[in-house]
This record gives structure tokens, sequence and C-alpha cells, in this order.
């Protein structure tokens, strides 16, 4: 059974007295830029948490980000961003929408889901294969 409100959940989730985010880029977060406007996303237990029963696991919220699904979408951006249910950005569908769905928003998505997986860091990055292994050996 899933949370019919994530971004409710990862509120109730914080801890209290837990400090909240100042909406500025750290080490590990991640910068997805909406209809030219940029939005820090905090990988953090919270957000994986939230997104995890909202989509059934980490997976399940990547595979939705990959169909391109606007409520997917949305709803990674706005628990990234910690932001509370009452302060929820308007407009934030059409901004979505307006941004285009494409690597400029879709990449920075499937890079907070993969810090998710990861402890709340990037992952690393995947040396290039050599020519002898990018045709086999031959």
């Amino acid at each position: 059974m899933t949370d019919p409100d994530p971004i409710a959940a990862a509120e109730a989730d914080r801890v209290i007295g837990e400090p909240k985010r100042a909406p500025t880029a750290g080490t590990d977060a991640i910068v997805v830029t909406l209809d030219g406007a940029q939005h820090v996303l905090h990988p953090s237990l919270t957000a994986a948490l939230a997104i995890s029963r909202a989509f059934g696991g980490l997976v399940a919220a990547r595979e939705a980000i990959l169909r391109f699904d606007l409520d997917a979408i949305e709803t990674v951006i706005l628990v990234g961003m910690a932001t509370p249910a009452e302060g929820r950005l308007r407009g934030m569908e059409s901004a979505i929408y307006r941004s285009g769905f494409n690597a400029d928003l879709i990449g920075p998505l499937v890079e907070f889901i993969g810090a998710l997986m990861n402890g709340g860091r990037p992952l690393p990055d995947l040396p290039e294969p050599s020519a002898g292994q990018a045709d086999g050996g031959h």
C-alpha cells in the first residue's frame, strides 16, 4: 500500500528539531531547472523513504520518471526539495511541462534517485571502456 501523499509523509517523518535545509546547493545536492528556475534537490533518508513508499521502491520511482510520468516527476521534485505539503509550489506541473521532457529535466531526477540508492551520495562515475573492452577484447 502506498502513501497517498508522499510529501506530507516526508514532512511527518521529519525528526523533531531537524533543521530544514537552506535552498542552496550543497556537495550532494542536485539541481533541476524548471522553466528557467533552479530547484535544489537534497538526497536524504526522509526523501528516500517518502519516494520509496510513494512508488513501491526507488527502482519503481526511477522507472516512472523514465516513462515521463508527470505525477512521478512532480512528486520526486517536491520531496527532493523537502517542500512541506502546505508549501507546494503553484504551477509546478505547468513548469515541468514547459521545461520539456528531455535530458535536462530527466537526467538530474535519475541522478537524484541514484543518490538516494547510494546513501545520499552521488553514484560514482563508471570508467569509459577501453578500445579492447568495447569490442569484446577483439
